[in-house]
């Protein structure tokens, strides 16, 4: 992570679908420096934001087509890649449940 810029967004996901799953979310140097201190341990999926000049921006995307992307992009479970879509957005898993089998 630290090849990457300070600034870039990512979300660190932590032993998904499992009784103690995490999310961290942040700029990679703040993510950095969280943690030098306490390294996450289990499994881990590391999600990084498109460079500021990416055109392939998940937020233009509807949410059906993000939960594919995630599904492809990181061979989630439909699931995984609700509660995921749903934490990068910020709305609650139900809302994008709501739009993908709506």
């Amino acid at each position: 992570m630290r090849d990457l810029d300070p600034a870039r967004q990512v979300v660190v996901a932590r032993e998904l679908s499992k009784k103690f799953e995490t999310y961290h979310r942040g700029s990679v140097s703040e993510l950095v420096e969280s943690f030098s201190e306490k390294e996450p341990k289990g499994e881990i999926v590391l999600l990084i934001a498109p460079s500021s000049d990416s055109a392939d921006d998940w937020s233009s995307m509807d949410p059906k087509e993000h939960v594919a992307m995630l599904q492809e992009a990181h061979g989630l479970t439909l699931k995984e890649a609700i509660k995921l879509a749903a934490q990068l957005r910020g709305v609650s898993k139900r809302d994008i449940y709501g739009e993908v089998h709506g």
